[in-house]
């Protein structure tokens, strides 16, 4: 676990943005599979867009 949390990628992304952007990907080929409509390219823009926008509102914020 402690060389889990000395990774320069979990640090500079955040482990509850990691787990967040993994359970978006899992959610999205859940879906697929169940549905090859849904797995589409303007879907998983859908699906990614909004915490994208929040990201960078937050990050604009704290500047």
């Amino acid at each position: 676990m402690e060389k889990l949390k000395n990774n320069p990628l979990i640090k500079a992304i955040g482990t509850q943005r990691l787990v967040a952007l993994l359970a978006l990907i899992v959610i999205y080929l859940v879906f697929g599979i169940m549905n090859p409509r849904f797995a589409t390219y303007n879907t998983m823009v859908n699906i990614l867009m909004p915490p994208i926008i929040l990201d960078l509102w937050q990050s604009a914020s704290v500047l």
